[in-house]
């Protein structure tokens, strides 16, 4: 429920940079296939986490946003042709089909800028601006290293789940204890 409340103006506030941040034809489509569809299952978990632990403190919503943000640019990569040349994700044709194999990386990029924009912006006060990058990049190396294992088709399933869905959920459950203390 926590998640609904808040979506609304996170989705508006970020899409008004999105679309002022790329040409028009490109900053719809893209949009509508990075932010609608999906189950936003880390935004929804982060939300009653947080509402779990601390009932009374506002939930910072827009981190939820920024992980839910990485997961969206892992996918525009994994469904790339090096990767798993996907043709469609959420009924939707695949962005490197739609525009370009670099415009969909570049998009990737854009993504990631923006998480890094929200995560920034949302750093909570008791944290230094260095440990909260660290924190934010050892996540996404990891994330990264889950790729790597999936292309090579090495390691075990169980460091494969870890090392791709389950960094995000650990980002998810680390940084609402990180920020509600």
């Amino acid at each position: 429920m926590s998640w609904e409340v808040h979506k609304p103006h996170i989705y508006e506030k970020w899409k008004q940079y999105w679309y002022h941040t790329h040409p028009p034809d490109i900053a719809e489509y893209s949009w509508n296939y990075l932010f609608t569809g999906g189950k936003e299952i880390r935004a929804r978990l982060f939300c009653e986490l947080w509402r779990y632990l601390c009932p009374d403190k506002t939930v910072c919503a827009e981190l939820a946003f920024s992980i839910e943000c990485i997961h969206t640019a892992s996918l525009i990569l994994d469904d790339t042709p090096w990767m798993d040349n996907a043709s469609e994700r959420r009924g939707k044709t695949t962005l490197h089909l739609v525009f370009t194999q670099k415009k969909a990386i570049l998009l990737a990029h854009d993504v990631m800028y923006m998480v890094y924009l929200i995560w920034n912006e949302n750093k909570p006060a008791h944290i230094s601006l260095h440990d909260w990058e660290l924190f934010m990049k050892d996540k996404l190396q990891r994330l990264m290293i889950g790729q790597w294992y999936d292309l090579e088709r090495t390691g075990k399933l169980t460091d494969l789940a870890s090392l791709k869905t389950g960094v995000l959920f650990e980002l998810v459950t680390e940084t609402v204890a990180v920020c509600t203390k």
